[in-house]
């Protein structure tokens, strides 16, 4: 019932609330662009510099580090938790919501991006020779 009723729902009543015609004015733009930067440089930095801490190949970090970028669902909930409570302004949730979508969408292309360098190196194409005992496709959920 969740997935099937409540789920898209919530992303619709979101999707309403989000005025992404206030996104083009220049300041905006340049907000969402820097907003967008700060949150992959971030998110994926940190999560990248933590795998490695914990003496993960860097082919996993990275994996990790994409993985984590993502914010989807948990930014949305904040986002409208904020915007009905007034903490966050019109503007500014357009903006993030757009953050969200960006760095949730852009997932799994930058994943099948690291799977393609892994098989390269693992044929021989590429630098190094780090990765050649990882599995070269990234499990995947299912939905």
């Amino acid at each position: 019932m969740t997935n099937i009723v409540f789920l898209p729902l919530f992303f619709a009543y979101s999707g309403l609330n989000t005025a992404f015609g206030l996104l083009f004015t220049g300041p905006l733009i340049l907000l969402a662009l820097g907003c967008i930067a700060v949150a992959i440089v971030g998110k994926f930095g940190a999560c990248w510099a933590a795998a490695r801490i914990a003496r993960e190949e860097k082919p996993v970090a990275l994996r990790v580090g994409v993985l984590m970028n993502a914010r989807g669902l948990m930014q949305l909930i904040a986002l409208n938790v904020g915007l009905q409570v007034g903490i966050v302004t019109q503007e500014m949730f357009s903006v993030l919501v757009l953050v969200a979508i960006v760095t949730t969408v852009m997932t799994a292309p930058w994943l099948s991006w690291l799977d393609r360098r892994a098989e390269r190196r693992a044929q021989g194409g590429g630098r190094g020779g780090h990765d050649l005992d990882l599995p070269t496709r990234t499990p995947r959920c299912a939905n």
